[in-house]
């Protein structure tokens, strides 16, 4: 008898081990916390160093900024590509950090900041 009421205990402490983790693993979240958002935008200007078309990339007053699909060439108003971006061009923009930490441009602008508002400001020929 004495024996038999040891099993049961040693049973039942078993059972409770067993069933301990299965609870702790329902209380935990079913996913992994959402990852922080990236860096929010940040503007840069600046003269135009060296372009690598091949690299998608320019470095702007030493700073290395890559391009990529999305990035948005603009010059005047009108759309333009990386490949009509020249050394010593002024340029300025909004940039972010990638999720590998390289610096993106997301829009580059070609002329200075003033020329660039001055057109905004301008009146719509009618």
């Amino acid at each position: 008898m004495k024996k038999m009421k040891n099993s049961l205990v040693l049973l039942g402490v078993i059972a409770a081990m067993g069933l301990t983790p299965g609870l702790a693993q329902e209380k935990a979240p079913s996913s992994p916390p959402p990852e922080k958002p990236e860096k929010a935008s940040q503007q840069f200007k600046g003269k135009v160093d060296a372009v690598d078309a091949k690299a998608k990339a320019l470095t702007v007053d030493g700073k290395l900024i890559y391009t990529s699909e999305s990035t948005k060439f603009t010059k005047a108003g009108k759309a333009i590509t990386l490949a009509q971006v020249m050394p010593g061009d002024q340029v300025h923009g909004t940039m972010h950090r990638t999720a590998d930490g390289k610096t993106e441009a997301l829009t580059l602008k070609v002329g200075k900041e003033e020329e660039a508002k001055e057109d905004k400001d301008k009146p719509v020929p009618e």
